[in-house]
Protein backbone atom coordinates (compact mmCIF):
# COMPACT_ATOMS: atom_id res chain seq x y z
CA UNK A 1 0.00 0.00 0.00
CA UNK A 2 1.15 3.04 -1.12
CA UNK A 3 1.35 5.68 1.55
CA UNK A 4 -0.11 9.03 0.37
CA UNK A 5 1.37 13.05 0.34
CA UNK A 6 -0.77 15.41 1.97
CA UNK A 7 -2.59 17.82 -0.41
CA UNK A 8 -0.54 20.62 -1.93
CA UNK A 9 -2.34 23.68 -0.33
CA UNK A 10 -2.70 27.11 0.78
CA UNK A 11 -3.19 28.31 4.49
CA UNK A 12 -3.79 31.40 6.09
CA UNK A 13 -0.80 30.71 9.37
CA UNK A 14 2.13 28.46 9.40
CA UNK A 15 0.58 27.02 12.22
CA UNK A 16 -2.49 26.30 9.85
CA UNK A 17 -0.47 24.51 7.57
CA UNK A 18 1.35 22.59 10.12
CA UNK A 19 -1.52 21.30 12.35
CA UNK A 20 -3.41 20.31 9.04
CA UNK A 21 0.63 18.33 7.75
CA UNK A 22 0.90 16.39 11.13
CA UNK A 23 -3.29 15.26 10.91
CA UNK A 24 -3.13 13.82 7.69
CA UNK A 25 0.25 12.25 8.24
CA UNK A 26 -0.93 11.03 11.37
CA UNK A 27 -4.09 9.64 9.78
CA UNK A 28 -2.51 7.83 7.07
CA UNK A 29 0.29 5.68 8.58
CA UNK A 30 3.38 7.76 9.03
CA UNK A 31 4.70 11.05 10.97
CA UNK A 32 7.08 14.08 9.43
CA UNK A 33 9.33 16.29 11.08
CA UNK A 34 10.97 19.65 10.72
CA UNK A 35 14.45 19.21 9.20
CA UNK A 36 15.53 22.87 8.74
CA UNK A 37 14.46 26.58 8.25
CA UNK A 38 15.41 29.14 6.19
CA UNK A 39 15.36 32.51 7.38
CA UNK A 40 14.89 35.36 4.42
CA UNK A 41 18.52 37.29 3.44
CA UNK A 42 16.38 40.11 2.03
CA UNK A 43 14.27 42.59 4.61
CA UNK A 44 10.64 42.24 5.05
CA UNK A 45 8.11 43.51 7.29
CA UNK A 46 7.23 39.86 8.39
CA UNK A 47 9.62 38.34 10.79
CA UNK A 48 10.92 34.61 11.25
CA UNK A 49 11.25 32.23 8.73
CA UNK A 50 10.00 32.21 5.89
CA UNK A 51 10.61 28.17 4.41
CA UNK A 52 10.55 25.46 6.59
CA UNK A 53 11.41 21.91 5.23
CA UNK A 54 10.16 18.61 6.47
CA UNK A 55 10.88 14.94 6.18
CA UNK A 56 9.28 11.70 6.67
CA UNK A 57 10.78 10.90 10.42
CA UNK A 58 11.68 7.88 8.74
CA UNK A 59 14.21 9.51 6.45
CA UNK A 60 18.33 9.32 7.27
CA UNK A 61 20.79 6.50 6.90
CA UNK A 62 20.12 3.48 8.78
CA UNK A 63 22.95 2.69 10.87
CA UNK A 64 22.20 -1.00 11.26
CA UNK A 65 25.65 -2.02 10.86
CA UNK A 66 26.92 -2.11 14.45
CA UNK A 67 29.98 -0.89 14.98
CA UNK A 68 30.47 -1.78 19.16
CA UNK A 69 29.81 -4.26 21.53
CA UNK A 70 26.00 -3.30 21.80
CA UNK A 71 23.30 -4.05 19.13
CA UNK A 72 21.42 -1.22 18.34
CA UNK A 73 18.38 -1.01 15.90
CA UNK A 74 16.80 2.01 14.11
CA UNK A 75 13.58 3.02 12.30
CA UNK A 76 15.23 4.58 9.79
CA UNK A 77 14.46 3.67 5.68
CA UNK A 78 16.32 6.25 4.03
CA UNK A 79 12.68 7.67 3.03
CA UNK A 80 12.74 9.87 0.43
CA UNK A 81 9.21 12.22 1.40
CA UNK A 82 9.90 15.46 1.39
CA UNK A 83 8.07 18.77 1.32
CA UNK A 84 8.11 22.17 2.39
CA UNK A 85 6.19 25.02 3.94
CA UNK A 86 7.17 28.31 2.36
CA UNK A 87 5.54 31.88 3.00
CA UNK A 88 4.54 33.67 0.03
CA UNK A 89 2.95 37.62 -0.08
CA UNK A 90 1.96 36.61 3.43
CA UNK A 91 0.00 33.12 2.31
CA UNK A 92 1.51 29.88 3.56
CA UNK A 93 1.86 27.05 0.67
CA UNK A 94 2.37 23.87 1.59
CA UNK A 95 4.28 21.97 -1.01
CA UNK A 96 5.41 18.42 -1.80
CA UNK A 97 8.75 18.21 -3.07
CA UNK A 98 9.07 14.10 -3.27
CA UNK A 99 5.68 12.42 -2.53
CA UNK A 100 7.29 8.76 -2.23
CA UNK A 101 7.86 7.03 0.80
CA UNK A 102 9.76 3.31 0.97
CA UNK A 103 8.30 1.56 3.72
CA UNK A 104 4.84 0.56 5.00
CA UNK A 105 2.26 2.94 7.27
CA UNK A 106 2.57 2.24 10.49
CA UNK A 107 -0.60 0.94 12.67
CA UNK A 108 0.66 2.53 16.20
CA UNK A 109 0.80 5.61 15.96
CA UNK A 110 3.20 5.59 19.44
CA UNK A 111 5.62 4.39 17.50
CA UNK A 112 6.57 7.69 15.64
CA UNK A 113 8.41 10.12 18.69
CA UNK A 114 7.13 13.08 16.17
CA UNK A 115 3.90 12.29 17.27
CA UNK A 116 4.39 11.97 21.09
CA UNK A 117 5.40 15.41 22.20
CA UNK A 118 4.30 17.02 25.62
CA UNK A 119 1.22 19.83 25.04
CA UNK A 120 2.03 22.49 27.67
CA UNK A 121 -1.42 21.25 29.29
CA UNK A 122 -0.07 18.08 29.66
CA UNK A 123 3.23 18.96 30.97
CA UNK A 124 1.90 21.43 33.71
CA UNK A 125 -0.40 18.31 34.74
CA UNK A 126 2.74 15.37 35.07
CA UNK A 127 4.40 18.20 36.83
CA UNK A 128 1.81 18.84 39.85
CA UNK A 129 0.94 14.89 39.70
CA UNK A 130 4.58 14.34 39.87
CA UNK A 131 5.24 17.19 43.02
CA UNK A 132 2.18 15.22 45.15
CA UNK A 133 3.83 11.91 44.35
CA UNK A 134 1.48 10.03 42.26
CA UNK A 135 2.92 6.77 40.39
CA UNK A 136 3.97 7.13 36.90
CA UNK A 137 1.24 4.29 35.98
CA UNK A 138 -1.68 6.44 36.80
CA UNK A 139 -0.34 9.97 35.65
CA UNK A 140 -0.18 7.77 32.17
CA UNK A 141 -4.16 6.90 33.29
CA UNK A 142 -5.06 10.43 33.98
CA UNK A 143 -3.26 11.94 30.49
CA UNK A 144 -4.86 9.01 28.76
CA UNK A 145 -8.76 9.70 30.16
CA UNK A 146 -7.81 13.82 29.70
CA UNK A 147 -6.87 12.87 25.89
CA UNK A 148 -7.85 9.43 24.80
CA UNK A 149 -5.80 10.33 21.33
CA UNK A 150 -3.07 10.83 22.87
CA UNK A 151 -0.18 8.88 21.77
CA UNK A 152 2.09 9.38 24.94
CA UNK A 153 3.94 6.24 26.75
CA UNK A 154 5.54 5.31 29.95
CA UNK A 155 9.13 5.90 28.75
CA UNK A 156 8.03 9.71 27.17
CA UNK A 157 7.18 10.35 31.38
CA UNK A 158 10.23 9.02 32.74
CA UNK A 159 11.93 11.18 30.75
CA UNK A 160 9.85 14.68 31.24
CA UNK A 161 10.46 13.53 34.99
CA UNK A 162 13.99 13.18 34.67
CA UNK A 163 14.34 16.46 32.61
CA UNK A 164 12.24 17.83 35.46
CA UNK A 165 14.90 16.49 38.53
CA UNK A 166 17.75 17.89 36.26
CA UNK A 167 16.02 21.65 36.33
CA UNK A 168 15.42 21.29 39.84
CA UNK A 169 18.99 20.39 40.48
CA UNK A 170 20.35 23.13 38.67
CA UNK A 171 23.09 21.81 37.46
CA UNK A 172 24.40 19.86 40.59
CA UNK A 173 24.57 16.53 41.16
CA UNK A 174 22.31 14.67 43.28
CA UNK A 175 24.85 14.07 45.96
CA UNK A 176 25.54 17.78 45.96
CA UNK A 177 22.26 18.64 46.58
CA UNK A 178 21.79 16.58 49.52
CA UNK A 179 24.87 18.02 50.99
CA UNK A 180 23.70 21.27 50.40
CA UNK A 181 20.20 20.54 51.93
CA UNK A 182 22.10 18.80 55.27
CA UNK A 183 24.30 22.05 55.44
CA UNK A 184 21.16 24.34 55.21
CA UNK A 185 19.45 22.08 57.74
CA UNK A 186 22.28 21.95 60.37
CA UNK A 187 22.58 25.68 60.11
Amino acid sequence: MALEPPPEGSFTSFEAAEISLHDWSESHGYAVVLKRSKKPKWKTDESGPYKYFYACDKSGESRSQASGKRQSNTRKTDCPFKLTITRKSGVWYLEVRHGEHNHEPSLNPAQYPALRKLIEAQEESIKSLTRSHVALKHILLNLLQQDPNTHIISQDLYNFRAKLKQQELRGITRIEALVNMMMEKGN
